[in-house]
């Protein structure tokens, strides 16, 4: 028997005070699950680029415009439901993703809703006592009755209810107002999210033709991941925006696209006239060999009008081996022994390979120097190392190494230096995909696999890195976050479900890490809905309460859920399960279940009651019949 209220009292507590996912889902400016995505919280607080700074073109965010476009329903619901919070204090809805501020009213002054609900809830919300307490100042408490104004015909009728009540208040004065707050929140400046976007690119393309820094600059990054990249070069092209003093930039772009088509190969050896002599051609443009077969003729073809730049020991001498030298690596006999790993490095292999095109070739070099330098240093008495251990940059960037000898390399012993990272923006560009197959499946040559995208890799190499991944999220350090961030980046739907259920038992379980596994359900939410509709109707209550608040954190993403979280209600499950779902179809928005909830009210358990009449009052709306809003308009 105390075993069974203990129970109770667990559950209880860990639908009502433990209650997770309190930030929301995770999307980007068009609803959809993303890595790069923010919750609503976070899409306000960019909001204040647009709000504060106006729509000067440099500072203007338009990724928030383009999300109020698409995401409005989720707005509104979102406001309406933390002003019911407000006003009617629900405290069974622990939901509370965004906060009451500045923002808020200033979107409610530029968008108004079709309803009259959150005009209503404005009013209540301003003639309460928690509005007082907030906004203190005068100033404050002049902005709902702007917003107010700005409402359509309701809110006039409020406006000047108010203007009664405060009769001769000077803060509440239409023109004073008008003149004040149409200027603070840009009222009467209204773009579209395209257009924004259309004026924020063209400010980043002049403010290029005039740079003479790295284009992966931290202000130039929004610019860059919101377009495609192709077109991006195209364009510069057309415009005509490069020029010597921002080529480096330039191909530092093409050369973290790693592969371009034939067509802008030829643009690009036209705009700086490869074919003919002299050609406009700078040492940077070394730096893109490997991008484009005809491209890469046309450089080396004019290798001889570039000058070798100062300190450097990896490019320009390795291309210079490969057109020039007639062992093709460098020649052994040549060398001192103990200079031999100074000479020989994995940037210097890589340009070697590059700007030779045999990469089959290179490695039987390879093969060759190695043996040759080792046994000079055998001679000497002295240890030599391997120059194999460099052998991994033969796969890396438009690759065209043999299957056979890829198979050799990624089968030796060597290992990738510590600290060495295939991310976008280093000297060695990632791995080559076509080569993901071949890694096995073993625990040993795991870190081969996470060299490439989880989905290129074969079914049994997925399924051990996975299992390698998910023990790792429950330890602590490095291995740890690099696990999560790898999880999440998983497009398998199949592997994405088992991650969502995985992370749903580690927050049932509260480790250590269950914020962590409630950020990434949160992100991972969106795709894989259907997986967490099925975990609600399991058996499992804990499991099912902790599924039913992730769906009420994904708001109106979760309308799908309806019908499952109906029949949790309906079915003989225990009276938490029975509030977890109740609070859900409360946070989703689901006023047709209305007369369901109100079927709960007479339920001999209290709880159930007392979160049903809150539920009721999520959803219901509030217009002029509501007998609380008749009493608070007295």
């Amino acid at each position: 028997m105390i075993k069974i209220v203990m129970t109770s009292f667990m559950l209880i507590f860990a639908v009502i005070v433990n209650a997770s996912f309190n930030a929301g889902a995770v999307v980007d400016r068009y609803g959809k699950s993303s890595l790069h995505g923010k919750n609503i919280t976070k899409w306000f607080m960019e909001s204040r680029y647009y709000f504060d700074l106006g729509f000067k073109p440099e500072k203007q965010s338009w990724q928030w415009v383009c999300f109020v476009e698409n995401n409005r329903q989720l707005i509104d619901w979102e406001i309406e439901k933390l002003l019911k919070r407000k006003v009617f204090k629900l405290d069974f809805m622990p939901f509370d993703k965004l906060e009451f501020n500045y923002f808020v009213l200033a979107y409610l002054s530029r968008h108004p809703a079709k309803s009259p609900n959150i005009t209503n809830l404005l009013y209540l919300y301003y003639k309460s006592k928690a509005y007082d307490s907030y906004y203190r100042a005068a100033a404050s408490k002049a902005i709902i009755p702007y917003v107010l104004l700005k409402r359509g015909p309701i809110g006039v009728e409020y406006f000047e209810a108010i203007k009664e009540e405060r009769a001769g208040y000077p803060k509440i004065n239409r023109s004073y107002l008008i003149k004040k707050y149409d200027r603070q929140f840009w009222v009467e400046q209204k773009f579209s999210g395209e257009k924004m976007r259309k004026q924020r690119y063209d400010y980043y393309m002049q403010r290029f033709k005039h740079t003479t820094t790295a284009i992966y600059t931290q202000d130039a990054k929004d610019w860059l991941v919101h377009w495609n990249r192709l077109n991006l070069l195209r364009d510069m092209l057309k415009q005509q925006a490069v020029n010597d003093e921002n080529t480096k930039a330039f191909c530092q772009l093409i050369k973290r696209t790693r592969k371009i088509p034939n067509d802008l190969a030829e643009d690009i050896i036209k705009y700086f006239k490869l074919n003919s002599s002299p050609p406009a051609i700078s040492y940077s443009m070394l730096s893109i060999i490997g991008v484009n077969q005809k491209l890469t003729a046309a450089i080396l073809k004019n290798f001889k009008y570039i000058k070798q730049s100062k300190g450097d020991k990896q490019l320009y001498p390795a291309i210079k081996w490969a057109l020039t030298g007639k062992t093709g690596l460098p020649s052994a006999a040549n060398i001192m022994w103990s200079n031999a790993s100074a000479i020989m490095s994995s940037h210097f292999l890589y340009n070697y390979a590059r700007a030779s095109g045999d990469y089959d070739d290179t490695y039987r070099r390879l093969l060759k120097w190695d043996k040759t330098t080792r046994k000079k240093g055998h001679e000497k008495g002295c240890r030599c190392p391997s120059m194999l251990q460099y052998s991994y940059v033969l796969l890396c960037g438009n690759s065209k190494l043999s299957k056979k000898n890829a198979l050799a390399i990624i089968n030796s012993n060597i290992s990738i230096p510590y600290g060495w990272s295939p991310r976008e923006g280093s000297l060695i560009p990632r791995v080559d995909r076509k080569y993901a197959k071949l890694v096995p499946a073993q625990a040993n040559k795991l870190w081969w696999a996470k060299l490439f995208p989880f989905e290129d890799l074969s079914a049994k190499t997925q399924q051990v890195l996975f299992k390698s991944y998910i023990s790792n999220i429950e330890k602590v350090g490095m291995a740890y976050s690099a696990a999560f961030k790898a999880l999440i980046k998983i497009k398998s739907p199949y592997y994405k479900n088992r991650l969502a259920r995985h992370l749903l038992k580690q927050v049932v379980l509260s480790p250590i890490n269950r914020r962590d596994c409630e950020k990434a359900l949160l992100a991972i939410a969106i795709d894989t809905l259907p997986e967490i509709i099925k975990i609600t109707c399991e058996n499992d209550d804990e499991l099912s309460i902790k599924a039913c608040e992730l769906l009420a954190a994904m708001s109106v993403y979760a309308k799908s859920a309806i019908p499952e979280l109906k029949n949790l209600l309906q079915g003989k499950r225990h009276f938490t399960v029975k509030i977890a779902a109740m609070c859900a179809l409360a946070e989703i928005g689901d006023r047709a279940s209305i007369p369901l909830l109100k079927k709960q009210l007479k339920s001999k358990n209290r709880l159930l009651a007392r979160v049903a009449i809150q539920a009721i009052y999520m959803l219901q709306p509030v217009d002029e019949n509501d007998k609380y809003f008749k009493q608070m308009r007295r």
